[in-house]
């Protein structure tokens, strides 16, 4: 009986042992992921500050496998750091800013009228715009219940977002002229103020979409 107590003490101390180091073990793995990943986070977010446009697009792909790759637990944050670079992109000499009025500028001879200049969507803007609104984003799920992406005010000009999932976007204020919304889903989506002068939205759906006040 001693025998048999003594050996059960052994095996419960040992499985014990063996618990805690696999528990420790996981710890160290975890931690040293969160790591890595703050790391590649930081690193990202550093670059859509970059003045040129190949090392955006980079930090931009690159937040966007962050999200794949973490699942619920970061796809918000990446989500609303991307809405806020197109709410506020930064500043690129080949993309100057423009005013949100069309620009017009005289002729050196001033014998001809004035030249509209020619508007089109950021490509880096461009490119978020088609990540968070691919209609089989994965990625959606993990975000929490009536996420609401928040584009107010941004300028979405010419922005090509056909046959998106936009349901609860919040583009008040936003300028979306001449911008592509057909076959889209807009559904509870904040459009208050928007400007929407010959905007496209054929066969979208507006089903609860607020256009208070919108042109």
């Amino acid at each position: 009986v001693f025998r048999n107590l003594s050996l059960a003490v052994i095996a419960m101390v040992g499985l014990s042992f063996g618990i805690w180091r696999a528990w420790t073990a996981y710890r160290q793995t975890e931690i040293a992921e969160q790591g890595m990943f703050t790391e590649r986070f930081s690193k990202s977010t550093e670059q859509l500050g970059s003045e040129q446009l190949p090392v955006r697009l980079g930090g931009i792909y690159s937040l966007w496998r962050l999200a794949e790759d973490s699942g619920e637990k970061d796809a918000k944050s990446v989500f609303d750091i991307l809405c806020a670079f197109i709410r506020n992109p930064t500043r690129d000499q080949n993309f100057p800013e423009q005013s949100l009025e069309v620009k017009e500028e005289a002729d050196k001879e001033e014998t001809e009228p004035p030249q509209k200049k020619e508007i089109i969507c950021r490509p880096d803007v461009q490119a978020i715009l088609e990540l968070i609104g691919n209609p089989d984003l994965r990625q959606r799920s993990a975000l929490p219940r009536n996420y609401e992406m928040n584009l107010r005010g941004a300028d979405l000009r010419k922005a090509n977002m056909y046959k998106q999932n936009l349901n609860n976007i919040n583009l008040a204020n936003g300028h979306l002229e001449m911008a592509n919304l057909s076959f889209s889903s807009l559904e509870n989506a904040n459009l208050l103020f928007a400007h929407m002068e010959n905007a496209l939205l054929s066969f979208a759906n507006l089903k609860g979409a607020d256009f208070s006040f919108a042109d």
